[in-house]
């Protein structure tokens, strides 16, 4: 059985081997979508409109603000396959993905998938320094913010810490690990505990903080993650 830490803001499932400790470091707030989007979504003269969605968070705020039946005549679009297997369950329809489960991947796909004359709505992250209406897809792109997150503030993270001694620490987000940090007076989280990021843009961030990480899954599922570093 091995202790580990996870950063994220959703609760994570109990995984065989791990002893999981929830800290979130950042919460999660809905914003208010812009009053046009559903007339948006059904504009005519787009032959195919495009919805995605590059997290859970970002597709349940839009869900409560617009409803399943917003998206019954929409091309959806996750950026997972975690994502895209629960909202197809969800809106009772096929939800597409990338093979190469990050933001590059999906826009690779969509550059090969989409017409000049398509609409792409895209749910984000509000302050995202990917939106994707700048990626320079060639139809017509609205980035949609829906939600935000805000640092938690921990008034004694690192007692926290000593007190549950883990032996991993996993990061979601180059976010989370900027709260973590500034919650750990920036210290180098590599010198006190083992670091594991969920994907490849987690560990880049990270590493340009100057800090080390120690794995990171082929694909980026928190469960995968959890029974690889139960399995050693």
């Amino acid at each position: 059985m091995i202790k580990v830490v996870y950063t994220g803001t959703r609760e994570p499932g109990e995984v065989s081997g791990v002893e999981l400790v929830h800290l979130p470091m950042l919460a999660r707030l809905a914003l208010p979508l812009r009053a046009d989007l559903d007339q948006e979504l059904h504009r005519e003269g787009h032959p195919t409109r495009h919805a995605v969605f590059f997290s859970r968070n970002a597709a349940e705020y839009a869900l409560d603000a617009l409803g399943r039946t917003a998206f019954s005549a929409t091309t959806v679009w996750a950026v997972g396959e975690q994502t895209a297997s629960w909202l197809g369950s969800v809106l009772d329809q096929d939800v597409r993905h990338p093979a190469r489960e990050d933001f590059v991947g999906l826009v690779e796909e969509l550059r090969a998938t989409i017409a000049a004359d398509d609409l792409v709505v895209s749910f984000e992250l509000e302050g995202t320094d990917r939106p994707l209406e700048e990626v320079g897809l060639p139809c017509r792109v609205v980035s949609v913010p829906t939600y935000k997150t805000v640092g938690t503030n921990w008034d004694d993270l690192d007692g926290v810490l000593r007190r549950i001694a883990p032996q991993w620490v996993v990061f979601a987000s180059p976010r989370a690990f900027d709260v973590f940090r500034e919650n750990l007076h920036h210290r180098v989280v590599g010198d006190c505990y083992r670091v594991a990021a969920i994907g490849p843009s987690t560990r880049d961030a990270i590493e340009q903080a100057g800090d080390r990480v120690d794995f990171v899954p082929e694909r980026p599922d928190l469960e995968a993650l959890l029974g690889e570093l139960a399995a050693g």
